[in-house]
This record gives structure tokens, sequence and C-alpha cells, in this order.
């Protein structure tokens, strides 16, 4: 069996290829067999690399949202998250700052048309939504910084990832609620939408560094674990008034003058 040693065409005979003209030389049916196996393997697993990203892409959100009924139905399970989780609980962080920011926006622009007419344009939507976002995550992590600053202060060894984790899942419920504001405000129900929202916020920027912290002091009996828990409370106020004081009410003046023909 003759094969061109360019294009790997097999012919019976010839000095050139029929199909490019390239040179032929001389091959045994079992090293064409090879090469045939080794092609076909090599064609099999390009298509194998090609599939398995969109299977694992979807087996990682059927995961996700697994994570999320099971701590919709019982949200104490995450208390007994472990570092295996934190991924989760990063994503359900961005998603709560998000679904946040939207439902406050389109409330926004559904009040300023119903103000001045269905007409008039719509309300910058990055300009809203991603300083907004950034704010919701400033006091999410600044909640998280107070938990483990009182983690730490009680002498619990648990690690970054394992508390991350277990905010996150704590913050579950409060996520959800942001999502189903999105349709509230897109509806423009403002008072629901807006108490819904802050209180969301109330609770996870405040309340939930309490129950963690008071739940780590708790897995070494600790004598303190009420203050410290209190005290998680009273810095994720103080960062909250900082990021309040440094960078939302420049924010508003700053949008108030350059938006103001609204």
């Amino acid at each position: 069996m003759l094969v061109c040693q360019q294009c790997n065409h097999e012919q019976q005979s010839g000095k050139f290829c029929g199909q490019c003209g390239g040179a032929l030389a001389e091959q045994s049916r079992t090293e064409t067999a090879k090469t045939n196996s080794e092609t076909s393997e090599a064609e099999a697993a390009v298509a194998t690399e090609t599939t398995v990203a969109p299977v694992q892409q979807k087996n990682s959100f059927q995961t996700y949202v697994t994570f999320i009924v099971n701590l919709l139905k019982n949200p104490t399970r995450a208390l007994k998250l472990n570092e295996n989780q934190f991924g989760y609980g990063l994503i359900t962080m961005a998603i709560y700052a998000f679904a946040y920011a939207l439902a406050n926006y389109f409330l926004a622009n559904k009040m300023v048309k119903e103000m001045f007419g269905p007409l008039t344009p719509s309300l910058p939507f990055f300009d809203l939504t991603v300083p907004l976002f950034f704010f919701i995550i400033l006091f999410t992590v600044g909640a998280f910084i107070s938990t483990f600053a009182a983690t730490k202060l009680m002498n619990n060894s648990s690690s970054i990832k394992n508390i991350l984790a277990q905010f996150g899942g704590l913050l579950v419920p409060f996520m959800l609620i942001n999502v189903a504001m999105i349709l509230f405000g897109i509806v423009g129900m403002a008072k629901f939408t807006i108490g819904m929202t802050n209180l969301s916020l109330l609770f996870s920027v405040y309340f939930l560094p309490v129950l963690l912290a008071f739940h780590k002091g708790t897995e070494l009996k600790g004598e303190q674990k009420v203050y410290f828990s209190l005290g998680a409370a009273a810095l994720s106020m103080l960062i909250s008034y900082i990021i309040i004081r440094l960078a939302i009410l420049d924010f508003l003046d700053k949008f108030d003058h350059v938006y103001s023909w609204f």
C-alpha cells in the first residue's frame, strides 16, 4: 500500500499522490491500521474535549440549584457547610448584590417614566447598577469581615473558606428575596420593593454576623460568645457607616449633579 507523505492519501500504484501530488511511500497494512487508529483516537479526544466542558457547566449549575433549594428548605444546614462550598458562597453574594441593584434600577426607571411620561429616556443602566452592585458587595464583605474577626477573637480555628461558605449559605433566603424583588421593581411596586430589599440588606449585614458568630462561639462553648456576637454586629455597622460616608454620599451627590435634568 502506497501512502502520501503529505495528505496520507492511500493508493495502489504510482510515484506521486493523485490528490496533492506529494511523494508516495510504501506502508504495510499494519502500519496503515495503526495510523487510522491514532487518527480516530485523536478525533475522538477532540470531540470529547468539546463536549465535556458544556456537560461540566450543566452539572455545576444543577449542583448549585440543588444547593439553593436545600438551604431554602432548611437554612440551618448552612451552619454545617465546609470549605468545599465556599465557591457557592461567593456566587450567592454576587447574585445577592446584583439582584439588589437590578430591582432598584428597574423600580427607579419605572418611577421616572410614570412621572415624566413613557417617552422619557431610560435611566443610565451601567451608571446606576454597577455602583449599586459595588456598594452592596462592600456591605456584605464588611459583614463577613466582622464575622471573621469575632470568630478569631473567640479562638475558633475555622478557616476563611469555611466561614465564607456558611455566611453565603445563610445569605441564600435573602438572595432569593432580592431576585423576587426584580419583578416587583419592573411593575413599579415602590413601597414593597424598597421595603423588602432594604429589609434583606438589614438582616444580611447586621443580623447574620450575630447569628454566625454566636454559632462559632457555641462550637467552642465560649463564655463570652454573646458579647463577641454583638461586637460583630457593631463592627459591621461601623464599616457600613464608613462606606456610606466615603462612597455612597459622594456618588449620590455626583449622580444628582450630572442627571439633574431627570
